[in-house]
């Protein structure tokens, strides 16, 4: 695995809470970091999202995984912040959990809406 550029959950003040709770303080000396730490505001909203309905679709992470053919390990690391989130993370999340946030619809009155905007 190569070194990433960042780690979403040292963002954080309590790493350990990182896509687990619904809240968490952010480190404040992280405001010059300006986009990486918007970037882990969002993938921590997306990770409860997707732990949450995991857990209560497939009763566990690892039983997701395997549903959702994703690396096990890749997931736990990506659902903590210690890995990047990648798009098609979101993506597969949305076929097979359903509708993890609105703006992840990939039905067409979404995509004018975001294409007028």
């Amino acid at each position: 695995m190569t070194n990433p550029r960042y780690r979403p959950a040292e963002f954080t003040t309590e790493p350990g809470s990182f896509g687990r709770a619904r809240t968490v303080e952010w480190r404040t000396h992280s405001v010059d970091k300006g986009p990486l730490l918007e970037a882990a505001k969002i993938q921590h909203r997306f990770s409860v999202a997707i732990r949450n309905r995991a857990l209560v679709q497939f009763g566990s992470l690892k039983s997701y995984a395997r549903a959702a053919d994703i690396d096990y390990p890749r997931l736990t690391q990506v659902l903590a912040g210690k890995q990047v989130m990648r798009l098609e993370d979101i993506a597969t999340a949305q076929l097979v959990l359903g509708e993890i946030v609105p703006i992840a619809q990939t039905n067409s009155a979404v995509s004018i809406r975001l294409d007028q905007a």
